[in-house]
C-alpha cells in the first residue's frame, strides 16, 4: 500500500474511532482486520474505548441482606462469601432446618383414615397408608393369601 491510502485509512479510522465506533464496526466498514484497526488505533494514540474517553460503570449497591433465622445483619465472611450464606451461624442454619422440619412434619399429618383391618381410627403422614399398623396389614394379607403359605 502506499503513503496516501494509508494516510486517508489513518483519517477514516481515527475519525469513526472519536465519533464512538468500535474495532469490529470500523473494520466492516474498511474491509481491514480487526487487529489491525487496533494496531492503527493504537499509533494514533486513540485508547482503546469507543470515542476516546473511558467509560465508567456505576456500581451497584449491594443489597443489604438479614439471617434468615434470628434475623442479625449479613456480614461476608471469609468462610461463606458470596450471595448464597442466608444465616450469620452454623447454628442459626441447623435450627432453621429443625423448625422447617417440624412444620413439614405437622403439615403431613393431615389424613385421617379408618383401618380396614380392625376399624381403628388412625392420623397418617401419606394418602397411601390404608393399615394402622404392619400387623393389621399381615393379618389382613394373611386372611386373603393364607391358602399359599398353608399349601408350601
Amino acid at each position: 500500500m502506499n503513503k496516501e491510502i494509508i494516510g486517508k485509512m489513518d483519517e477514516n479510522i481515527k475519525i469513526l474511532r472519536e465519533s464512538g465506533w468500535g474495532y469490529k464496526r470500523i473494520a466492516r466498514m474498511l474491509n481491514l482486520k480487526r487487529d489491525v484497526v487496533r494496531c492503527i488505533s493504537k499509533q494514533l494514540n486513540l485508547t482503546g474505548y469507543r470515542g476516546g474517553e473511558p467509560v465508567k460503570k456505576e456500581r451497584k449497591a449491594k443489597p443489604i441482606r438479614y439471617c434468615a433465622f434470628c434475623g442479625r445483619l449479613l456480614k461476608n465472611s471469609k468462610i461463606h462469601p458470596g450471595p448464597a450464606s442466608k444465616y450469620c451461624s452454623e447454628n442459626c442454619r441447623r435450627e432453621q432446618d429443625k423448625a422447617t422440619k417440624r412444620l413439614r412434619r405437622s403439615e403431613k399429618r393431615d389424613f385421617v383414615k379408618t383401618c380396614p383391618s380392625c376399624g381403628k381410627v388412625f392420623t397418617t403422614y401419606s394418602p397411601d397408608i390404608t393399615y394402622c399398623s404392619h400387623g393389621c396389614a399381615n393379618q389382613r394379607l394373611r386372611g386373603t393369601h393364607g391358602y399359599f403359605l398353608r399349601n408350601n
